[in-house]
C-alpha cells in the first residue's frame, strides 16, 4: 500500500491533478462570475467599460491595443477624448500582447476580451505548472514541488486578473518562466538556455519593469559560480535579449521624443505617490509646493525623500522598510470586488498565511543551499518595490515564489525541529 502510494506521488499524475484541478477552478470563474466588478461596477466607482475590462488601466490598455491596431500610434491615457495622442508612458509587452490576441479574434470572429480572457486563463494555469518545475530543479522534492504549485492553484487573486487586460496574469507568467530559464542557464550552462533567458527577461520587463534591477542577482550569481572569461561569455549571451527586445522600443523613444526611455516615461508618479510616509501628509499639499518649485513629480519625490531621511530618519526608514512591505501584502488583492462571495474568508486566511510563512521563510532559509535563490529574489523585489508606491496588485506579483517558500517550510521545517529536538535531547542527556 505505502510502495504503491509514494510510486503515485512520484509519478506525473499528482501535478497534472492539479493543473486539471486549477484549470477547472478558472472556467468556474469564467462561466459563473461572483465579483462586482464586472457585475455591478458602479458599486466600486467603475464604468460600465472599466467594469467590462478589470477597472481603469485594464481599460486604457485594451484602448491603446485597438489604437494601435487602427491608427498604428502607441498612446497611453492621453486625456484627449477622440485625440489620437503618442507618448511613450508603459512599456509595450501587455499592448502588443492585447494586440496579437485582438487581432486573432477579429480573423475567427470570436469576442476580443473573451478571448484575452482565454489566453490568460492558460498562462495563468501555466504558472502553477511553472512553480512545479522551479521547486523541482531546485529542491529534487516532490512534496515541495507539489506542495507549491497547489498553494498557488487555490490563491484567489489570480482568479480576478485572469478576467482583466492588466498585466499580472502574462507578467506573472513570464517572471516564472525566466526564472526556470534562469535555473536551467545556471546549471547546466548550455548556450541555448543563456540565449533564451536573456530575451524572455527581456520580454518580462517589457510587462512590468520593476523586476529589471534583479538581472544584477543573476549577474552575481554567475560571477561566484564560474570563472572570469566564462562569465564573460555568458554575459555576452545574455546582451542578446536587450539588442532583439529592449533596442527597438528604446529607439522607437528616441525618435519620438528625443529621449532614450529604457522602460517608461512617468515612472515619477509611483515615486512621487511613495514619498508620503504612511500617507501622513495630504497630497494636495505636496501637488502646490512641487508646482511653486517648477518641478517634476520624480524631481519633487526625491527632494522629499533626501528631505525626510536628513530630518526624521527613523520615521521614514520604518516607512520605506516595515511600512511599505505591510502596505504591499496588508490585504488579498481583488477581494474588495467579491464582497459577497462566501469562500472570501479561507481565501483571505490563505493569503495571509503565504505571506507570513513566506517572508519568514525567506529570512530564515536565506543561506540555505536551493531556498537562496527564491528568498533573494523575493526580498530584492520586495526591496524594489519600497522605492515607489506599494499596493497590494504589486505584492501579488511575488506571491507565487512566496508559495514556493511556503512548501518548502512545512515540508522541510518539521525535519529540521525534529533534528535540533534530538541533538537537545543528546545534550541533556550528557
Amino acid at each position: 500500500m505505502y510502495k504503491s502510494f509514494n510510486q503515485f506521488i512520484h509519478s506525473k499524475y499528482p501535478i497534472l491533478i492539479i493543473l486539471a484541478f486549477s484549470l477547472v477552478v478558472h472556467l468556474l470563474f469564467l462561466v459563473k462570475d461572483p465579483g462586482m466588478i464586472f457585475n455591478n461596477p458602479e458599486q466600486i466607482g467603475f464604468t460600465e467599460e472599466q467594469g467590462e475590462y478589470g477597472g481603469r488601466d485594464a481599460s486604457l490598455y485594451a484602448k491603446m491595443a485597438r489604437q494601435l491596431m487602427e491608427t498604428g500610434v502607441y498612446g497611453y491615457d492621453t486625456h484627449h477624448t477622440g485625440e489620437v495622442v503618442q507618448n511613450a508612458f508603459v512599456t509595450p509587452g501587455q499592448p502588443i500582447y492585447l494586440v496579437i490576441i485582438f487581432s486573432i479574434a477579429n480573423l475567427f470572429n470570436i469576442d476580443q476580451l473573451l478571448l484575452a480572457k482565454i489566453f490568460n486563463m492558460f498562462l495563468s494555469v501555466a504558472t502553477v505548472g511553472l512553480l512545479y518545475l522551479i521547486s523541482h530543479r531546485l529542491f529534487k522534492s516532490q512534496w515541495i514541488a507539489l506542495l507549491g504549485s497547489g498553494l498557488y492553484s487555490v490563491y484567489f487573486s489570480q482568479l480576478h486578473y485572469f478576467r482583466t487586460t492588466l498585466t499580472e496574469i502574462p507578467a506573472i507568467f513570464m517572471f516564472c518562466l525566466v526564472i526556470l530559464f534562469f535555473l536551467k542557464a545556471y546549471q547546466d550552462n548550455r548556450t541555448r538556455d543563456h540565449v533564451l533567458f536573456g530575451i524572455l527577461f527581456c520580454i518580462m520587463v517589457m510587462f512590468r519593469p520593476t523586476p529589471a534591477p534583479l538581472i544584477l542577482l543573476a549577474v552575481a550569481a554567475v560571477l561566484l559560480k564560474y570563472p572570469f572569461k566564462t562569465s564573460v561569455r555568458i554575459g555576452m549571451l545574455w546582451v542578446i535579449g536587450p539588442i532583439v527586445v529592449i533596442s527597438p522600443w528604446v529607439i522607437r523613444n528616441l525618435a519620438a521624443f528625443g529621449e532614450l526611455y529604457i522602460f517608461s516615461s512617468h515612472a515619477g508618479n509611483s515615486l512621487y505617490a511613495g514619498a508620503n510616509p504612511f500617507f501622513k501628509n495630504d497630497f494636495s499639499d505636496y501637488w502646490r509646493e512641487m508646482k511653486a518649485k517648477g518641478w517634476s513629480q520624480e524631481q519633487y519625490a526625491w527632494y522629499k525623500i533626501k528631505q525626510g531621511f536628513t530630518s526624521d530618519f527613523d520615521f521614514w526608514f520604518a516607512w520605506f522598510t516595515v511600512g511599505k512591505t505591510i502596505n504591499l501584502f496588508h490585504y488579498l488583492d481583488g477581494f474588495v470586488h467579491y464582497m459577497n462571495f462566501a469562500m472570501m474568508k479561507y481565501f483571505k486566511l490563505l493569503h495571509f498565511f503565504i505571506v507570513i510563512v513566506g517572508l519568514g521563510s525567506a529570512l530564515i532559509w536565506m543561506k540555505k543551499e536551493g531556498i537562496r535563490v527564491i528568498a533573494w529574489i523575493v526580498i530584492s523585489y520586495i526591496a524594489l518595490s519600497n522605492l515607489f508606491l506599494t499596493i497590494p496588485r504589486y505584492g501579488f506579483f511575488i506571491i507565487p515564489l512566496m508559495c514556493i517558500l511556503t512548501a518548502f517550510t512545512l515540508i522541510q521545517g518539521p525535519q529540521v525541529l525534529a533534528k535540533y529536538v534530538k541533538l537537545y535531547r543528546r545534550k541533556s542527556e550528557v
